[in-house]
């Protein structure tokens, strides 16, 4: 994390908190977009403290602005009807209803983009089915569309570059449970910068008490269990 002693004023970063993974740093806070009902609106948020909530922006990389926010993270916010080099495909389980690209866009079948909301620092949607709202996660659709299926019980995906929010066809893998913790735990991106080690001694307390299922204390913590149980066996 870097620390505020050495932030750029006016300067943007690549980092994490539950709205974005790119903020601007103004000196005292950070700003960065964020989209309610197709309206776009500028958001402050602190910086992360030793010990705080996620809903703190923690910032890793001074980033170019705005070739990195252009070409990597942001496709799913357009609601353009065409971009170029885009593909669509049925969702699986939703033909002729719902259609996802290859850059992590989802539409109806009125051509009308829909909206993507957060969830534990993912993308989701939510699809209407049979009079049922389900929401799904988008990283998830992309790859069985256009990668092949896959099974959650054994199996993740992973974001190769670590953003989240980026779910081009190109940045997805699929891996192992354990595969993936092992890559989030130990990349430079990953949350093994991203977790303090005060907050580790408290998800490994959380464990030791057995109170809380390990999907429980993922939620609560704002990672996935696969992360919660490597944090365990270390």
């Amino acid at each position: 994390m870097i620390e505020k002693e050495n932030l750029e004023k006016d300067s943007y970063y690549f980092g994490e908190c539950r709205n974005s993974n790119i903020a601007m740093w103004d000196g005292t806070n950070f700003l960065f977009i964020n989209k309610n009902f197709d309206k776009y609106y500028l958001e402050d948020i602190e910086l992360y403290k030793d010990d705080s909530t996620y809903d703190e922006f923690k910032p890793f990389q001074k980033i170019k602005f705005p070739t990195y926010l252009k070409d990597k993270n942001k496709f799913y916010l357009s609601t353009e009807k065409y971009l170029k080099g885009e593909e669509w495909r049925d969702i699986i389980g939703y033909e002729g209803l719902y259609k996802i690209s290859n850059f992590g866009r989802v539409k109806n079948n009125k051509e009308l983009i829909k909206k993507q909301n957060y969830s534990f620092g993912y993308l989701q949607v939510g699809l209407t089915k049979n009079k049922k709202i389900y929401n799904i996660r988008v990283h998830r659709e992309v790859f069985k569309s256009f990668k092949g299926k896959f099974t959650t019980k054994k199996n993740e995906i992973n974001h190769i570059n670590g953003i989240k929010t980026d779910n081009r066809v190109e940045n997805l893998e699929k891996e192992s449970r354990k595969g993936n913790a092992t890559k989030m735990y130990n990349n430079s991106n990953s949350f093994k910068n991203k977790i303090t080690k005060k907050i580790k001694t408290k998800i490994k307390k959380d464990i030791d008490s057995g109170l809380m299922t390990q999907t429980q204390i993922a939620s609560k913590y704002g990672i996935s269990q696969s992360v919660v149980s490597t944090i365990k066996n270390k």
